[in-house]
């Protein structure tokens, strides 16, 4: 049965090619494990401009924050980037999963 996968990792403060390349290459693994990739990086509209101030940049993040949750508690796991832990979105994530009792999957040690 194909589940649905979501991928958890750090964005904030990335080259945005960086972060687009890593979340791509996880949907490549997701697909390849036979399961559905719900890529954060595609759902969460880029309209932060570059020179944001820090007060933007936290309304910004408090807004994907709102998109990406509802995400991660309909997906019947996640998929944790190695640099997920070092996120302070991804850590949310992961701890929403697994309060949920979700199945997390660990870059390094994929199924």
């Amino acid at each position: 049965m194909k589940k649905r996968i979501y991928i958890a990792g750090a964005i904030s403060g990335m080259p945005p090619d960086e972060v687009s390349r890593k979340f791509l290459n996880a949907e490549t693994t997701i697909n390849a494990m036979g399961h559905i990739p719900i890529n954060p990086y595609k759902i969460v509209p880029k309209i932060l401009p570059n020179d944001a101030t820090q007060e933007q940049k936290d309304e910004f993040w408090i807004k994907a924050m709102t998109i990406c949750l509802p995400e991660v508690m309909r997906c019947d796991a996640i998929y944790m980037l190695k640099d997920g832990l070092q996120s302070k979105g991804a850590r949310i994530e992961h701890y929403t999963a697994q309060t949920m009792g979700k199945e997390i999957i660990y870059q390094e040690n994929p199924r």
